[in-house]
């Protein structure tokens, strides 16, 4: 994204009408676009999921309605999935992959009953697949809980 800045031109005596005696001044005015900054930083940084990012995204795809991919400006990788009941609400995140081996956490956001809920997981990058069918199934368990009065 490009951002100008203006370059105002120098008016002398006989194009200028403030100085002609008018009680205004219209100044035309060009833009120029500044250097465009690069973040290279956060382009290294989302390769951090590289490994997994085809896993994650085919997961997100048949699972939930977005998958967020930052957070504070840095790379993250995790989905909100709906209660049944109102305001109802459950997190699923996934770490970046280390020395091969890969955290996802599945945790309440909000419920209506006040229970809190949290579940890590821990394997091989090879096995993000399962852990997140895991992950989900467990949030689905969560969800379909029964109530205090029993429904």
């Amino acid at each position: 994204m490009a951002r100008y800045t203006p370059a105002i031109p120098q008016a002398d005596n006989a194009t200028c009408p403030a100085r002609s005696g008018m009680d205004h001044v219209l100044v035309r005015v060009r833009f120029r676009p500044l250097a465009d900054i690069q973040w290279t930083t956060q382009t290294v940084a989302m390769t951090a999921y590289a490994e997994v990012d085809p896993v994650i995204d085919a997961w997100a795809q048949a699972t939930v309605k977005k998958l967020f991919t930052e957070w504070a400006d840095q790379p993250a990788r995790f989905a909100y999935l709906p209660g049944l009941r109102s305001f109802e609400s459950f997190q699923i995140s996934i770490d970046p992959p280390v020395a091969g081996r890969v955290v996802v956490v599945a945790r309440s956001v909000d419920t209506d009953d006040e229970s809190k809920f949290d579940q890590r997981w821990e394997d091989a990058t090879d096995a993000l697949p399962a852990i997140l069918e895991e992950a989900t199934a467990t949030v689905q368990k969560w969800v379909n809980r029964p109530t205090a009065n029993g429904r």
